[in-house]
């Protein structure tokens, strides 16, 4: 950690659980929740502590506070990525990156199926690191890239192959032969071109998903047989042996992981959850909720989009639109305002192709017939927000809005909702308890953003990865917005 921070490699913050003192164990004074509770090994199981008043942040910290192995860190919600290196006297030989699209749990691990990839930023990160360190030999820089403001933290250096060396190797990197031959022949650096959005589906080391998340695995199969000119596997046809014997092997672990309910699936229904997420709601103040994606869909074709924006030199290859306008907004002005202005308009052209859902105006009249506030955030514009509430029919139920132009940072959005009220809604007890505040999103990044700002976080997504993920978190999730509405429905007079 020191090593990063001298060479200006971003790190999460952490604490090292012996240098915390017993009348210190509080999540307001480390105050970096969401946060993880892990050991420096790889066999260690991380903990993720989503809850500000959380019991179970407590136990784990009494339960390890001697351990000099434990440490709490920051929880960063984005994407994993890896520098490959191969370097002799911190000089490159090769190079390759890469980025997981499903990992061994939901939460995070090794790579399930994992992309080639290229970010000249990951690049530098991780160059600067092998030349300071003047390696010698094969190394993987693991790194954590923030889901909105596409920021590289570093997570671990594994100085050996690592797991997912299968992909490089498909991608023309071959790391063992370079090995072998950089040190025997003492050849120059090689300077490879590798593929770049090639896939990898390790089907195989992903069994347990077939136990625990059906729906995920057979997804993942699908997509691996889809597309055999950019996608790999891990089903080696021409080694019977290892074949045969990787599937027995996690298969029966599998198996011994089903019987002993550490699967996904048997983890579903904590009902627990819920009935703090009905005491929520009666404490409940001041709803904030996400607008595309949660309360409509927007007809936009993104991808489409995407291409265009990159074509424009509007956002990089590497980026995502989020990425990109988080980028602009923070770097440069100008170019955020043609970004804006370019979303703008293909948002509102879509606008006269939106359906009308009408549980959403029932719930806003059920909630505010309860004395409950409401507000939305979004990233769309200010003009896009009065122009959807206009079709949904619901901008009189709506107190206030936020929208990219004020800013396009969830949790800065959260956190001005939260003081407009209290300056002129005359709730000021929002600025000392912002529990009494809940943010509905249809990303796992609103929940993240909702518990940093203080407040509680609720789901609505019907993707397989965040439904897994909110079942690993503990954070309560539904389908959609009809969904959320009928179990508010369901509670009858107690909301």
């Amino acid at each position: 950690t020191k090593l990063c921070k001298k060479l200006g490699i971003p790190v999460p913050r952490r604490y090292l659980t012996d240098q915390l003192t017993r009348s210190n164990i509080c999540l307001d004074k480390i105050n970096i929740v969401p946060l993880v509770i892990k050991g420096k090994g790889d066999a260690s199981r991380p903990r993720y502590i989503f809850d500000t008043d959380s019991k179970l942040f407590q136990r784990l910290i009494l339960e390890n506070i001697e351990a000099k192995d434990m440490f709490i860190q920051e929880f960063i919600y984005g994407t994993g990525h890896g520098y490959y290196v191969l370097a002799k006297n911190g000089e490159i030989v090769a190079e390759f990156m890469h980025r997981r699209l499903i990992e061994l749990k939901p939460s995070g691990g090794p790579s399930i199926v994992a992309e080639s990839f290229f970010d000249p930023e990951l690049l530098t990160l991780g160059r600067r690191l092998i030349k300071y360190l003047k390696w010698s030999g094969v190394a993987m820089v693991e790194f954590r890239r923030d889901f909105e403001t596409g920021k590289y933290y570093f997570i671990e250096f594994n100085p050996k192959f690592w797991g997912s060396l299968e992909l490089s190797v498909k991608c023309n990197v071959s790391f063992p032969e370079l090995l072998v031959r950089t040190f025997t022949e003492n050849i120059p650096a090689v300077k490879l071109k590798y593929k770049r959005n090639c896939r990898f589906y390790w089907v195989i080391n992903g069994l347990h998903y077939l136990f625990e998340a059906p729906k995920l695995y057979f997804k993942m199969l699908l997509g691996s047989i889809k597309d055999a000119r950019v996608c790999h596997t891990d089903f080696h046809i021409d080694d019977p042996t290892e074949l045969f014997s990787s599937i027995f092997i996690n298969t029966a672990s599998s198996l011994y992981r089903a019987t002993k309910k550490h699967t996904i699936v048997q983890k579903r229904c904590n009902p627990q959850i819920y009935r703090h997420l009905v005491q929520w709601i009666e404490k409940t103040s001041l709803f904030i909720f996400d607008l595309d994606g949660t309360l409509t869909k927007l007809p936009v074709n993104w991808s489409k989009l995407r291409k265009e924006m990159i074509n424009r030199g509007l956002i990089n290859p590497w980026d995502t639109i989020i990425i990109g306008i988080t980028k602009a907004y923070s770097k440069n002005k100008a170019v955020f305002e043609q970004i804006n202005n370019f979303l703008k308009k293909n948002e509102l052209k879509s606008i006269k192709n939106l359906k009308k859902n009408r549980c959403v105006k029932k719930l806003m009249h059920s909630l505010k017939q309860r004395g409950k506030k409401i507000a939305v955030i979004s990233k769309q514009s200010e003009e896009v927000i009065k122009e959807v509430l206009a079709k949904l029919d619901i901008p009189d139920y709506i107190d206030a809005k936020c929208g990219r132009e004020n800013t396009p940072i969830r949790v800065k959005q959260i956190m001005y909702i939260l003081s407009l009220f209290s300056k002129t809604h005359n709730m000021n007890n929002l600025s000392r308890k912002r529990n009494d505040c809940v943010v509905i999103g249809d990303k796992m990044h609103d929940v993240v953003a909702a518990i940093k700002a203080g407040c509680r976080g609720i789901l609505l997504s019907d993707s397989l990865t965040q439904t897994y993920q909110a079942i690993e978190f503990k954070i309560p999730f539904f389908k959609n917005i009809n969904s959320f509405y009928n179990f508010l429905k369901n509670l009858g007079n107690r909301v």
